[in-house]
């Protein structure tokens, strides 16, 4: 007597093991989307610490802004009197003040400045001790930019002097 034995998978277990992967595949891309946000959110927050290092050498350096800082919303300046190599993040937001905590307007020097940038977890530590000085909106996504009152809470992480 000769018995036959069945080789190969039946499709239950095929089944099962295509379940299995594609759940594996979920976690694996959900862990690589919420790293991607977060090295994202830590490179804005690194280049929003360059430029303000830059603000506050141009506002001790007597040829640059002999005390002030920049007027108007746009730091320009920076890249073109040499103090950022380079350019400027476009996400970052920066709006010079008098000292009243008001706009000034560009070709002036201000006594204060706010700058900003939005980052996209909401869960980052550093909103938390900002500035929250800054709302409003960029691009219809992001609450940030100068306003009179702030969002709270924002998606904006932002500093002043």
């Amino acid at each position: 007597m000769s018995t036959k034995t069945k080789h190969g998978f039946t499709l239950i277990e095929l089944i099962v093991v295509f379940a299995i992967i594609a759940l594996l595949t979920t976690v694996v891309i959900a862990s690589l989307n919420n790293a991607r946000q977060k090295g994202s959110d830590a490179g804005k927050i690194r280049a929003l610490a360059e430029v303000r290092n830059a603000l506050n050498v141009y506002f001790n350096d007597s040829m640059g802004g002999n005390g002030t800082y920049p007027g108007g919303n746009d730091l320009t300046i920076l890249v073109t009197k040499k103090y950022i190599t380079g350019s400027i993040d476009s996400n970052i937001k920066y709006q010079g003040t008098n000292a009243a905590g008001t706009a000034c307007n560009s070709g002036t020097g201000c006594a204060s400045y706010h700058l900003a940038v939005p980052l996209t977890d909401m869960d980052n530590k550093v909103l938390a001790s900002d500035k929250d000085s800054m709302g409003g909106n960029i691009n219809g996504k992001y609450n940030c930019g100068p306003v009179t009152t702030p969002i709270t809470p924002d998606s904006c992480y932002d500093i002043t002097p």
